[in-house]
């Protein structure tokens, strides 16, 4: 497969690679779908927004504070759904 990207792109990968950060631009791009493939099963979170929540879980179960499975998926459709402009 060949692929023809914006100079600006070329650019981030090469810096990322440059970096240290990927050993292969093509190790980069594995990444990038997959963090693609990892959002879209997740939800639609913003940057950082999961590992916030998650932080925050684990603080609630620190303290005994803690809800069913139902309860808590029920609320993230709500969230999720708020976040897209839908009610729920």
């Amino acid at each position: 497969m060949k692929l023809s990207l914006p100079r600006e792109v070329e650019q981030l990968i090469e810096q990322r690679v440059n970096a240290g950060e990927y050993d292969t631009p093509e190790e980069l791009i594995v990444a990038g779908v997959r963090a693609l493939e990892q959002q879209k099963s997740f939800g639609d979170f913003s940057a950082g927004e999961l590992n916030d929540l998650l932080a925050e879980g684990e603080r609630d179960i620190e303290r005994g504070d803690v809800l069913g499975a139902d309860e808590v998926f029920a609320e993230l459709r709500r969230t999720s759904a708020k976040r897209r402009g839908k009610a729920e």
